[in-house]
């Protein structure tokens, strides 16, 4: 009888241990067969090898929900979902289901887009505490909300200050609202999830297609004049956009409400201090009412007048070289005695500033010469020798000394 033993190179995973004992059970073997003669045959025995190693068991997740637009929350058919950037591209049925399969497990989005819809990206994190079923795979659902862009806005925007229209000015449409269980995995593109729009030549903004839902109107602080100095605040609004009509709204935009302030003066806003220019400046902070009589300008200072102190006025000229810098120039100037200037203006906006400063003239300040005259004044022309409300011939305007 001629036995035969034969060693297979396909090994279970079964543990190092057991491969073990089963390499030393087969030397065994191989050293006891030589006794039994030339009857015996023996096939090469095999290298046991190492299991490989069983890592992580592969997962397939399908991914399954309904695609819906608010604010009817009514299923969309044929909306396109793009899955991880482009790889998968799907639509969704008659009943606006959609589903992904075999998905492994990380984090993902899904972009769905649908006419007369804003598009919106979903984040989807597949994460490694799924529930698994006995064969590796597991089950989530999503749903898509799309917002309708059916909402329409008629906005007229007007000056409180002067009660015109606001031309051109900025105004931003954001923070529109989806439903509580969409607003953390929901995000809107960019285009419109904040829209900035200028006013046209009559203050008014009309935007169709925009999403009927909710959201925030801003109107930017306002410069009616481009001087860099905004007259008007900027005003925030909740408005609500509806599919069966064009929301009209009028908004006046108000006066800035941040008081005018000195930037910059040579009269040092400290108590006593000394001042060593005979012409005062201040620079304001914002532009400000340079109409004749629209700033209060008084100077006042203490003189000794038979032995006693006095407060004495001192005429002044306030010229306003620009719309936020005043020169104040006295008529005369005692050095070293206490003045007290008390200057109030207004700005554009009709804020006030209103301020005491107290200083004194250093030693050797001297009111600044007049300009010389560059061209003597010519005298005026003599009155004609005839009256033309008596004679019809007399002209006023003719040359006497022709």
């Amino acid at each position: 009888m001629r036995a035969v033993f034969q060693v297979s190179n396909y090994l279970p995973r079964i543990s190092t241990a057991a491969v073990v004992s089963t390499a030393a059970v087969v030397v065994g073997i191989a050293l006891f067969l030589p006794a039994c003669g030339d009857d015996i045959d023996v096939l090469p025995v095999a290298t046991p090898v190492t299991p490989p190693d069983a890592g992580t068991p592969e997962v397939s997740i399908d991914v399954s929900g309904r695609v819906l637009s608010y604010p009817s929350m009514q299923p969309i058919a044929e909306a396109a979902i793009v899955f991880g950037g482009g790889d998968v591209a799907i639509q969704s049925d008659v009943a606006g289901i959609y589903n992904i399969e075999d998905l492994p497990r990380g984090a993902f989005s899904l972009r769905a887009t649908a006419d007369g819809h804003a598009a919106s990206t979903v984040s989807l994190d597949l994460a490694s505490d799924l529930v698994l079923d006995g064969n590796n795979e597991a089950h989530v659902t999503r749903n898509i909300v799309l917002l309708e862009t059916a909402g329409s806005l008629d906005l007229k925007l007007y000056q409180a200050l002067s009660g015109q229209e606001a031309a051109h000015a900025l105004v931003e449409l954001s923070e529109w609202q989806l439903p509580e269980e969409a607003r953390d995995s929901h995000t809107l593109d960019s285009d419109i999830a904040t829209i900035y729009t200028s006013a046209d030549e009559m203050g008014r903004v009309v935007r169709t297609g925009l999403p009927a839902t909710s959201f925030k109107l801003t109107v930017h602080p306002y410069d009616a004049d481009d001087d860099s100095f905004p007259e008007h605040d900027a005003v925030t609004r909740s408005l609500t956009l509806s599919r069966d009509y064009a929301l009209r709204e009028r908004v006046v935009l108000p006066l800035a409400t941040e008081s005018p302030s000195v930037v910059n003066t040579n009269a040092e806003p400290l108590f006593d201090a000394t001042v060593a220019d005979a012409v005062i400046y201040f620079v304001f902070s914002q532009p400000m009412d340079t109409t004749e009589g629209a700033a209060s300008v008084m100077l006042e200072r203490t003189e000794l007048v038979d032995d006693e102190e006095q407060v004495v006025s001192v005429p002044v000229s306030a010229v306003w070289t620009s719309n936020i810098r005043l020169e104040i120039t006295p008529e005369s100037i005692l050095p070293e005695v206490r003045h007290q200037l008390h200057v109030e203006a207004k700005s554009r906006s009709r804020r006030t500033f209103s301020r005491a400063f107290n200083f004194r003239w250093r030693t050797g300040v001297t009111v600044p010469a007049p300009d010389p005259d560059p061209e003597p004044r010519p005298d005026p022309a003599p009155a004609p020798d005839c009256d033309p409300d008596v004679d019809s011939d007399c002209d006023p305007d003719a040359d006497p000394n022709p």
